[in-house]
C-alpha cells in the first residue's frame, strides 16, 4: 500500500512507473489502463536484475519487449516455463492512499519464491517516486 502519495499524482502515473520499472530490466510488460494492471514476464535473468537493481538498456534483439496496450479486456500472452509471470493491480483507496496487489499468474513457476523480493523492491521504488516523506520529530 502506497500511502502519503503527493496530490499530482494519479493512479495512472503509478501504473506508467511500474510498467518502466520492470521494462528497464528487459522484462515484458503489458499495460492495460482500463483495467489498471500491468501484466509482467520476467526471466531468471530479468528477475536477478530487478534484485540487484540494475537498469539495462533493452532492445527487443536482447529478449526485452515491450507491450503497449492493445484492448480493454484481460489478456493472456505465452508464457516460457522458465519465466516468472504476475499481475500488478493499483487502487485508489482514498485521496493520497493507493493499494497495489501482485499476483502470479502461475503458482508453479520455479521463480515463484522470487516474487515477494520483486514486489518488495517494487513497492520501494514507487514510495520513493510518489510518496512524501515523513516529518520526523
Amino acid at each position: 500500500m502506497l500511502e502519503g502519495v503527493q496530490r499530482q499524482f494519479i493512479a495512472v502515473d503509478v501504473l506508467h512507473s511500474i510498467e518502466s520499472f520492470f521494462h528497464s530490466t528487459g522484462a515484458s510488460c503489458k499495460l492495460n489502463s482500463a483495467l489498471f494492471t500491468v501484466d509482467i514476464t520476467a526471466s531468471k535473468d530479468h528477475c536477478n536484475a530487478i534484485l540487484k537493481n540494475e537498469v539495462n538498456d533493452v532492445d527487443d534483439a536482447a529478449g526485452g519487449k515491450h507491450l503497449q496496450e492493445t484492448s480493454s479486456s484481460s489478456s493472456c500472452f505465452h508464457v516460457p516455463s522458465n519465466s516468472l509471470s504476475f499481475c500488478v493491480l493499483v487502487f485508489q483507496q482514498i485521496p493520497g492512499t493507493l493499494l497495489v496487489k501482485g499476483s502470479l499468474q502461475h503458482g508453479d513457476s520455479p521463480f515463484s519464491g522470487l516474487f515477494s523480493s520483486i514486489f518488495q523492491q517494487l513497492e520501494a521504488d514507487l514510495s520513493s517516486k510518489f510518496c512524501r516523506e515523513k516529518a520526523t520529530a
